[in-house]
């Protein structure tokens, strides 16, 4: 590590602080504007987290150079609760993206482009928040079942055991 890593450390969260500050603020704002000034802000969000990545990584970059190695990585050693976290980071993310849908279609209500387009039909509704709640979380088991179907298939093909044969086959072709 270099002697300025508190300080690169503290750089990288205040950015990060600036970034968050930027997407919300504009954020909360858009709801107050008219729709082209609210698709004009999101330039200023992406911005805002670009520039963050970007000056994040080459802060981390200038202060890992010259890092000492600490050994050979072991590949497959892992403790148990890093597998948990993984597990419910999975599980979190994928509710979240489903969550996240019905807080977008929610917000709309009625419309298809909040604002510009909406939706004069006599079927337009957004479930309420405890039956997309059941919908999602099924949905959610689901997905995770079939990767979980996914991962026992690639097991089974992992646990066959090849035993060659010692007589050899006969020749055949030309």
């Amino acid at each position: 590590m270099v002697p300025w890593a508190k300080t690169g450390t503290r750089i990288q969260a205040g950015m990060f602080v600036v970034a968050a500050a930027i997407v919300l603020f504009f954020g909360i704002r858009g709801y107050f504007v008219e729709a082209i000034v609210r698709i004009g802000y999101s330039v200023y969000q992406v911005g805002a987290v670009l520039a963050c990545i970007i000056f994040v990584t080459l802060i981390d970059v200038l202060m890992a150079r010259g890092a000492q190695s600490l050994g050979a990585i072991q590949w497959g050693k892992m403790p148990p609760r890093s597998q948990y976290a993984l597990f419910i980071l999975a599980v979190t993310f994928t509710w979240l993206m489903g969550l996240m849908g019905f807080a977008r279609s929610g917000i709309r209500q009625h419309w298809h482009v909040y604002g510009v387009m909406q939706d004069m039909t006599p079927y337009a509704a957004t479930p309420a928040l405890g039956y997309a709640a059941i919908m999602i979380s099924t949905c959610v088991l689901i997905f995770l079942s079939l990767v979980g179907f996914i991962f026992w298939l690639g097991g089974l093909a992992e646990k066959s055991t090849f035993v060659p044969s010692t007589v050899e086959a006969p020749h055949v072709g030309h």
